[in-house]
């Protein structure tokens, strides 16, 4: 009878812990989408105000953000630096494949940045304030809609770990 209990036990804090993890994760997308507009906001202010071009924008913001941001921001500006015959928009792609597949913006998100690059880099100043305008409206709305779902989701995720739980150990008994 020991062991059962302990099983039981077992299922149901693993399953339970599942759940409270895919919750921390949704929490986690919405953190991320917060960090990639906020660096849209610094890139703005960095072409606005000190008209830098886009290499040293980069490499200032890259110290104002956290991993894995700076890493990719980091990326991008050396890449420039260097230019081997690459177009801005390869240089941005490849960093944001490389560098934030860590994070949880999800496969649509990723494409949307990527895009937000093929536009950015062959671009003026006033027209690259627009291009950032633009796609800071889209994450306004993103971050919107993931906050708006997200204490229900989290909530269900939780709920699910649980009695996913005591329904296997239901079946198991």
């Amino acid at each position: 009878m020991h062991v059962k209990g302990i099983g039981i036990i077992l299922i149901v804090l693993g399953t339970s812990g599942i759940g409270y993890l895919t919750a921390a994760d949704l929490k986690r997308h919405l953190n991320d989408l917060k960090w990639l507009r906020r660096i849209l906001l610094l890139l703005k202010e960095e072409i606005a105000y000190t008209h830098a071009p886009l290499e040293e924008a980069f490499a200032r913001i890259s110290r104002k953000v956290k991993a894995p941001y700076c890493l990719f921001l980091t990326q991008v500006s050396g890449q420039l630096a260097r230019r081997a015959g690459s177009s801005f928009a390869e240089i941005w792609s490849c960093a944001v494949e490389e560098r934030l597949c860590t994070t949880k913006l999800t496969r649509e998100e990723l494409e949307e940045l990527k895009e937000f690059g093929n536009s950015i880099g062959y671009l003026g100043g006033h027209a690259q304030e627009g291009a950032i305008d633009l796609y800071l409206e889209q994450l306004k709305v993103e971050v919107q809609d993931v906050r708006e779902g997200l204490a229900a989701k989290q909530k269900l995720c939780s709920c699910l770990g649980v009695m996913s739980g005591i329904f296997i150990t239901i079946l198991l008994i």
